[in-house]
């Protein structure tokens, strides 16, 4: 039986396809465009690029301008995947299958610094205890800030 492994990174940190296993972009704003070096798809080593697992933009925002608290982010992130959880499973689904069958880590990505609070968090949870079990834990502090 393979065991699922997931890890989260700054989508722009180097590049180890070993490790890294299987690259998710998660971001609803595509990332790859930086003034000193666009990058591509392809250049990322990004086998998915899913929108859907992100944030909303006004999420993000909100976040940015530090007029949503950590706790206040992540509640109404779990609200977003909770009224996007037929499109949520889907997708837990496909990369769970794909990571089986290639016997590879799922490396959830986005543009926030390693080692700061970030989605790609609570997405590794999502991915590894199910969509139902992570939103009906009381605790997160266990799964922020574990890249």
């Amino acid at each position: 039986m393979t065991i699922l492994t997931a890890k989260t990174k700054n989508i722009f940190a180097p590049i180890d396809d070993t490790a890294d296993g299987i690259r998710v972009s998660i971001g609803r704003r595509w990332v790859g465009r930086r003034r000193e070096k666009p990058n591509s798809i392809e250049t990322l080593h990004i086998a998915y690029n899913i929108p859907a697992l992100g944030h909303s933009p006004t999420l993000l925002d909100g976040y940015n301008n530090k007029t949503v608290s950590v706790p206040e982010y992540i509640e109404t992130f779990n609200n977003e995947m909770r009224s996007n959880g037929e499109e949520v499973q889907f997708w837990i689904d496909k990369l769970t299958e794909e990571a089986t069958r290639k016997n590879k880590p799922l490396t959830f990505l986005c543009k926030c610094e390693n080692g700061k609070f970030c989605h790609r968090h609570l997405m590794k949870a999502i991915f590894l205890e199910g969509l139902d079990k992570y939103l009906a834990r009381t605790e997160y502090d266990s799964i922020i800030l574990k890249d």
